[in-house]
């Protein structure tokens, strides 16, 4: 380990294919399965879908990164672990990505008093990192354009993406893009713009 649980943060996407593995040993279901029947089916998410090996031939974008003169694909077959389970290979839209959210807040995964936990910064007794704790259960949780902010980013081969609610605003702003952006500064512009309206 690189430091004691609970001292700091560090993501770890190897963390997520050990959870996925500890998922299927509780549950006796391929995590690909458990995922679908007890997030995105109570979720009414019908076109999302999480891969078992390569992305969907049809329907689907691919990624790319610069290199500083062109653009060259960077996705299943170039990312060595972009197949692999637990840490990625969920395909959806802004659409669907709402109806996720709007699950959340309706408890519809977990009850109330989980939700808020969930959303919620994790005060860990035993913090050395010169940042304050900023994650909940699942979620980062911070703020943005003086805002409270829950949300999560993430990438995977030349994929991108950045998944935000402002509570009290009751604003929700996803990006899901297929080449390398600076994130932070396209949420910063959008939510100028939102905010203002």
């Amino acid at each position: 380990m690189e430091f004691q649980p609970g001292e700091r943060f560090n993501y770890s996407n190897p963390a997520f294919n050990g959870l996925a593995l500890i998922i299927e040993k509780v549950s006796g279901m391929q995590w690909q399965e458990y995922i679908k029947k007890n997030i995105m089916e109570p979720a009414g998410m019908k076109t999302s879908t999480i891969t078992d090996g390569p992305y969907p031939q049809t329907g689907v974008s691919h990624g790319y990164l610069f290199d500083g003169k062109n653009y060259f694909e960077k996705d299943y077959g170039e990312e060595p672990t972009f197949a692999a389970a637990g840490n990625g290979g969920v395909w959806s839209s802004v659409n669907e990505l709402w109806k996720y959210e709007q699950a959340i807040q309706e408890n519809v995964f977990l009850d109330s008093e989980w939700t808020k936990r969930s959303r919620t910064v994790y005060d860990f007794p035993n913090w050395k990192d010169s940042l304050p704790p900023f994650i909940g259960l699942c979620w980062f949780i911070t703020k943005t354009d003086n805002e409270n902010m829950i949300g999560h980013t993430g990438s995977q081969g030349g994929f991108r993406a950045d998944y935000v609610w402002l509570p009290e605003k009751k604003l929700f702003y996803v990006i899901l893009c297929n080449t390398p952006k600076p994130l932070t500064a396209i949420r910063s512009k959008v939510l100028a713009v939102a905010l203002k309206e």
